[in-house]
């Protein structure tokens, strides 16, 4: 029975059950915690948060009565041990006072905190909010204008009524001073990723090089100190490392499934990695000709193991991009003050070529032929970076939430330094924060002692193509981009090519080239394989992870291997994610053949968010269609270059996304084929699908250098590209950083049946846009994180325990 509120302020006027209440607070070292360490990655969702003033405080100090309510969709337990700094609480849901009933997910306990600072900080809340006339919330990576949050009831308050506080309210927020997404977040300035003190540059110079070799962000010393050869038995040489690493694009990647045969060996990574590395290792100073090495598939590791290991590593053909805070990865703390996962530190770098290729003694097709870059529109010009990101993502050292604070307070004062006068000080400042993930045994229980969690690569240039000649632009433009993620193995000591995460095997293309998610459907006559990802993701607790971006796709489900270990994008197509129905299926609102089911509207509402984020989530649908992205986060850029995304206009570089005609033509630029998932859209289909970008008027057009999925804005050459126009829906000016990016989603259509040709959407709805701004989003988090506190001195800080439990970790 729900006992009300004037019940609950009879019961504390004349205090019949005081004598009851036992306040237990704890100590870290319980053994308790361990019952508690899954909602430190997958915390239950804060639905309600309410506070009562106590009229006579208990003998023991506690003043007031906090029930927070929790949405989740499993049994909770009846004692939840809430942090808030240093200590822990007690949270009944016992249906013992104060809590109301048992199990039904709210709990309740007494506390102590100074209220006149809590009603003083409500209050200066309330006011910024309404100057802020409109604040972004995000639900996983997507997110939505707010003008309104409830007022907080300040009369029943001080009448001991029980009130709300609305979460929203740390929203408001607001570090000391400003936080410079390109001074704190997203660091890609030309003066720290070239920093001649910490990079190398192996073709400076004329060639001879210029920096200081092995810096402290060189390819080569992140490698040597992950190889860390000194550091334990069976470590290999760095040079091993590396080469081990290369190996592992020419062997082709089995089909566990052994249904739809292999990924083939990329074997151009011979003619723009290996080769042009191992001559320059030993001083060549051409990569073909007569001064070439004869180096070939057959003899390359014995050319490899001849070369001088230290060249080796210095010669490292790739350049440093941008530097990421990814402290938004972190564990919660609001339910184990333990820091099991710090979030990342990442390190973005771009393949460079360490030869000149003179246009006019271009000899097209020989070895080490570099691929002219028709695809972005300049002529004759040559592909020489524009092919590969290897992305080092380096896990933080950080085990107890004061040390974790500090790092983020260390990369919010980054944010204090001007990049014209004090550009040093602010690269000694971040060498600080990120020599503790880069440094050999920075981590004892972890392979080879590194921090790093995984590195990732997304590459075009080793894509073996119906020619063998790259310099051909449309062989080049047939190509396939391609991620690949490693780990260290604990056994070898090696990296080690392992499943992508949350990106499902792409067994087959339709003909529109959108990968189906049970893409092999129409193919086989077993039903079961068809639906078994679709089954995983339309399990209850499934469906409710996905939505909010937090799944996480298992390696197998029912003996069928779901998780892909090269993930490919096919040509230059936009790529996402789509849902094929099996029309035998027996998943609950699956099946659009049933008309009960196909006229349910909460089903199909269902079924297109679970299509979004599913594709969202893998590499192919984050990189590409559903955030229409020219295929990496950040372009792979030459030396000398920056993706400067803060500056007006920001950095572009020329590309084409979907371009093709149909016909493979080089001088297509609308795709009729493709229904729109970037540019124009099938004619034939809803509108909604596009427009995302200006129709082009050549073939091809202008891209910022950092995605728009990340900065929130986009360029489109000349102006701002404003993709919504209506002020009431878009807010906040595209010329902005702190505003979204609206992405149309690429699985609209307006026939829910329509099974031919290559629509293959059944939800019949057409309304849905995407929202993204991923440096807001990571921006708000860092301001939280900072805010938190180490000790309840003088009381607990209720914004404090609601900030620990809005905590929300993204999985990515």
């Amino acid at each position: 029975m729900k006992i009300s509120n004037k019940t609950k302020i009879a019961i504390l006027i004349f205090g019949t059950m005081i004598s009851a209440i036992i306040v237990q607070s704890f100590s870290l070292n319980m053994n308790y915690i361990s019952t508690q360490t899954d909602y430190a990655n997958l915390p239950p969702d804060l639905e309600r948060f309410t506070i009562q003033k106590i009229n006579e405080p208990l003998s023991t100090g506690e003043n007031v009565i906090i029930r927070p309510t929790f949405s989740h969709f499993d049994t909770m337990p009846q004692i939840l041990y809430l942090f808030t700094g240093q200590d822990s609480f007690a949270f009944m849901d016992d249906g013992a006072y104060p809590d109301d009933e048992a199990n039904d997910h709210e709990y309740a306990a007494f506390m102590q905190i100074d209220i006149n600072d809590f009603l003083l900080d409500v209050e200066n809340r309330e006011i910024e909010m309404e100057g802020m006339e409109q604040f972004m919330v995000f639900e996983g990576h997507d997110g939505h204008f707010e003008d309104t949050i409830p007022p907080f009831d300040f009369t029943g308050f001080n009448g001991y009524i029980e009130v709300d506080v609305a979460p929203k309210l740390i929203l408001a927020d607001q570090c000391d001073g400003s936080i410079l997404k390109q001074n704190s977040l997203f660091i890609t300035h030309l003066d720290v990723v070239e920093d001649p003190n910490r990079t190398y540059n192996p073709t400076g110079n004329g060639g001879t090089g210029s920096g200081t070799p092995n810096g402290i962000w060189t390819f080569g010393r992140f490698m040597t100190n992950m190889a860390n050869t000194s550091g334990g038995t069976g470590r290999p040489s760095t040079s091993s490392f590396i080469k081990n690493w290369l190996k592992s694009y020419l062997t082709p990647v089995t089909d566990p499934n052994l249904l739809f045969g292999n990924k083939p060996a990329r074997t151009f990574v011979l003619d723009y990695l290996i080769r042009p590395w191992i001559s320059k290792a030993n001083g060549r100073t051409a990569v073909q000709g007569p001064d070439n090495l004869g180096i070939t598939l057959e003899n390359w590791e014995t050319k490899w193991d001849d070369a001088d290991d230290a060249e080796l590593i210095k010669n490292a053909p790739f350049k440093l991009t941008a530097i990421v805070n990814r402290l938004d990865q972190r564990n919660n703390v609001g339910y184990t003050n333990k820091v099991f996962n710090a979030g990342e530190t990442r390190f973005i770098f771009t393949l460079i070529n360490l030869y000149v290729v003179d246009d006019e003694s271009h000899d097209a097709g020989a070895v080490g032929d570099v691929p002219r870059n028709v695809l972005h529109g300049h002529g004759n010009d040559f592909i020489d970076w524009k092919g590969m990101n290897v992305i080092f993502e380096f896990g933080n050292v950080q085990t107890n939430l004061c040390d974790l604070k500090s790092f983020g307070q260390a990369w919010l004062n980054l944010s204090g330094y001007n990049l014209t006068d004090e550009m040093e000080e602010f690269r000694v400042a971040l060498e600080d924060i990120t020599e503790t993930v880069i440094n050999a045994n920075a981590v004892s229980g972890k392979p080879n002692g590194s921090a790093l969690n995984q590195l990732r690569t997304n590459e075009k240039v080793f894509s073996n193509t119906v020619s063998a000649n790259l310099s051909e632009g449309a062989a080049w433009d047939a190509a396939s981009w391609q991620f690949r993620q490693f780990e260290i193995s604990n056994i070898t000591h090696h990296l080690t090519l392992v499943p992508l995460s949350n990106t499902p095997i792409n067994e087959d293309y339709n003909a529109s080239h959108n990968t189906q998610i049970v893409g092999f459907t129409q193919r086989l006559t077993t039903s079961n394989l068809s639906e078994y990802l679709t089954e995983w993701a339309y399990k209850p607790i499934n469906q409710i992870l996905i939505k909010k971006d937090k799944h996480k796709i298992p390696l197998e489900f029912n003996s069928y291997t779901l998780l892909d270990k090269a993930a490919n994008v096919d040509a230059e197509y936009s790529f996402y994610w789509d849902l094929v129905y099996y029309t035998g299926s027996t998943i609950p609102y699956y099946n659009p053949s049933v008309e009960q089911i196909a006229n349910n509207t909460q089903a199909k509402e269902n079924g297109k968010l679970i299509r979004h984020h599913l594709s969202l989530n893998t590499c192919q649908g984050c990189h590409s269609g559903e955030t229409k992205t020219l295929f990496t986060m950040v372009t792979p850029l030459g030396i000398g270059n920056a993706a400067e995304y803060w500056t007006s206009p920001p950095h572009t570089t020329v590309g084409r996304l979907d371009v093709r005609d149909g016909t493979n033509s080089l001088d297509g630029f609308i795709v009729s084929k493709n229904n729109g998932t970037t540019v124009i859209g099938d004619q034939n289909t809803s509108t909604s699908r596009y427009l995302n970008y200006p129709v082009p008027t050549t073939s091809t057009r202008e891209f910022v250098s950092v995605s728009p999925f990340i900065t929130g804005r986009n360029w489109d050459g000349s102006s701002w590209a404003d993709d919504e126009t209506d002020v009431d829906v878009d807010k906040i000016a595209d010329s902005e950083m702190n505003g979204f990016y609206f992405v149309n989603d690429p699985g609209n259509v307006t026939d829910p049946t329509n099974q031919t040709g290559i629509i293959h959407n059944y939800f019949g709805m057409d309304y849905k846009r995407n929202k993204y701004n991923e440096l807001e989003l990571r921006k708000t988090d860092l301001c939280r994180l900072v805010q938190l506190k180490c000790n309840n001195t003088g009381g607990v800080d209720i914004m404090d325990l609601i900030r620990n439990l809005s905590h929300e970790q993204l999985v990515e």
